[in-house]
Parts: structure tokens; C-alpha cells; sequence
């Protein structure tokens, strides 16, 4: 019997999988310390602590995994300084431990980061890096404490990009909200390409890494995502259309800095979360490509177009608010 062990799968992109793995009939068992988002997946749960290795081990002794799908992590860009990233770095020095005392292990994909390198150009190597956050930062270690592990058996890490679709939360929860609502501001005139991806394709890259021949991932690193790089103002027109929401509005980007910078004043005077702040219009203007042809290569084309991403996520915040 085939049985995967998913840490973090109470989270975003481990719910889908574990999701997809338990309609194939799998064991699974999930790692975290929160509770899953998803009621039926309780009796999969056991709570702990990545950072526990006698929690972790246990766990694995216990359930005895033939396959790991590593995604527990804190993926914020709150943390000060790598201390506060501990999980990303502790952590991963546990897992390796564990899977390499478990004896039952097969295969493993291990989850980075896509903030390993900045967006403006596309890493030439694996083990290239150029970190602009403490998170990304922290994933460089990530990558760094596996590829120095000598780990005996077929390992993949992978790169997440920016990821969307049911059981999402913050960011791209937010901006389907504010796309519904008639309130997102596209900068006029202006073309902007994203590495966006429907979790649903992201679920489908995993299992195709984890099920292809280890020669043709073991030590090498994937991104996931959708096959290619999308246009955000149409992104955005087809979360308008779904929702039959106003029509997607565009705004010249000199008004676009001026409430960008109101949104700085609102944050330093103790707003959390203003809707724009010069940060956020960087990130929007940023192009953002990586190459996916490695991925595609491996697994196959990406099952799920961005219109039935939508479509289905719309569904699925009808159905959960």
C-alpha cells in the first residue's frame, strides 16, 4: 500500500494534495501543527511540530510512509532575521533525519521558494541564488542543508510560485475579493506577465515528480506552477467574468503611486493592511517568468487552463464564503 506523509498539510497547497491523493485510495498522513482547513481530512491529522525531531520521528516510525511531500514551513515575509525562520532550517535538518532513519522512505519532494531568487531575472542554476527577503533567505538554507545531505534516496525539490485556487488565503484570496467587488486598479497601458499557478496543476506536478523516473529528478529542482506566464489584467478579467463582477478598471500609474504612498502613511500609523503601499506596486509592476520547460518536460502539460482554475475557485468561495 502506497502511503504518503505530508507535512503541512493542513496548509493551502497540502490540502489539495492530500485531497487528491485520498480520491486514489492512498494512506495519508498529515504533519502539522494547525488542524486541517478541510473537516473530512481530520481523521488523517496528527498534530506536530516539524522542529520536534521526537515528534517527528515518532510520527514516522509510526505510519511507516513510503513516500514525503515536505511543504511545512513559515512562508511569511514578517520574520526580522533567519532565527525566526527556524522551521525553514531546523526543520528541514529534521526531515532529513527522519526519512534517513525511517528505512521505509522511497521518495521525497521537499517544498522552496520561488523568493530564492529576485524576480527581475531567472536563475542559470539550481544553486544560484540572489535572496531580496529574510524568507527567501531562509529557503536558500532550505536548499543548501538538503543538497549537503547526501540523502540515499531520490529527492526533488521544488519552487512554488505565486499559487491560487480552493483553500487559498492571503494574498490571492484577497485579490479574487477585491477583483469581485470592482475595486482592483490595473496600471493603464501597462503589460504585466506573472508566473501565476492553479493549485490543481500544482498537485499534478508534485505526483508527476514523485512518480517519474528518478534519474529524471533526483537532486534537481522544479518550478510549479502553470505552463506559462499569464497577463494579470487578464487574469483579472476572468475572475470579473466568473464572478460577474463590474468591469476590471484601469487607472493611470501616477494616480497609482499617489494612493501607494497614502497607503505608506496608513501603515506607519498603525494600519496592517492597507489595500496598496509602494511595496505592493512594485510587486505588480514586476514582471515575473521562470523557466517552466523542465517541469513541462517531466510531467507533461499542465491539465487545468486558467479558465477552469476560475471557474473552480469561484465555485469553491461560493460554497465556503
Amino acid at each position: 500500500m502506497a502511503r504518503v506523509l505530508i507535512t503541512g498539510g493542513s496548509g493551502f497547497i497540502g490540502t489539495n494534495l492530500t485531497d487528491s491523493y485520498l480520491q486514489d485510495g492512498w494512506e495519508v498522513r498529515n504533519f502539522d501543527r494547525e488542524p486541517p482547513r478541510k473537516a473530512a481530512h481530520a481523521a488523517h491529522w496528527q498534530q506536530g511540530d516539524i522542529r520536534d525531531l521526537a515528534q517527528l520521528s515518532h510520527s514516522f516510525n509510526d505510519f511507516r510512509p513510503t513516500v514525503v511531500v515536505h511543504l511545512a514551513a513559515r512562508t511569511d515575509l514578517g520574520g526580522a532575521t533567519l532565527r525566526d525562520y527556524d522551521s525553514n532550517t531546523v526543520g528541514v535538518e529534521n526531515m532529513i533525519a527522519a526519512m534517513r532513519a525511517s528505512g521505509t522512505v522511497r521518495r521525497a519532494v521537499l517544498a522552496s521558494s520561488r523568493y530564492v531568487h529576485c524576480n527581475e531575472r531567472s536563475p542559470a542554476r539550481d544553486d544560484e541564488y540572489s535572496p531580496f527577503t529574510v524568507y527567501g533567505e531562509s529557503k536558500v538554507q532550505t536548499e543548501r542543508i538538503l543538497r549537503a545531505s547526501s540523502l540515499p534516496i531520490p529527492w526533488t525539490l521544488i519552487r512554488p510560485t505565486s499559487i491560487w485556487g480552493p483553500w487559498f488565503r492571503t494574498p490571492y484570496r484577497t485579490f479574487f475579493e477585491t477583483v469581485r467587488r470592482g475595486l482592483y486598479l490595473h496600471p493603464k497601458g501597462r503589460r504585466i506577465v506573472k508566473a501565476y499557478g492553479y493549485v490543481g496543476n500544482v498537485v499534478h506536478q508534485i505526483r508527476g515528480i514523485l512518480s517519474a523516473d528518478p534519474a529524471q529528478v533526483h537532486r534537481r529542482t522544479f518550478y510549479v506552477s502553470d505552463d506559462g506566464p499569464m497577463e494579470v489584467l487578464e487574469f483579472a478579467r476572468t475572475i470579473q467574468t466568473a464572478f460577474h463582477a463590474p468591469p476590471v478598471r484601469q487607472a493611470p500609474y501616477a494616480l497609482m503611486k499617489t494612493l501607494a504612498i497614502a497607503g505608506d502613511g496608513m501603515k506607519q500609523i498603525g494600519f496592517r493592511n492597507p489595500p496598496l503601499t509602494s511595496f505592493r506596486l512594485k510587486n505588480l509592476l514586476t514582471n515575473m517568468v521562470f523557466d517552466l520547460s523542465a517541469t513541462t518536460r517531466v510531467v507533461g502539460p499542465a491539465p487545468f487552463s486558467l479558465q477552469r482554475g476560475v471557474e473552480q475557485t469561484v465555485e469553491w468561495i461560493h460554497c465556503h464564503g
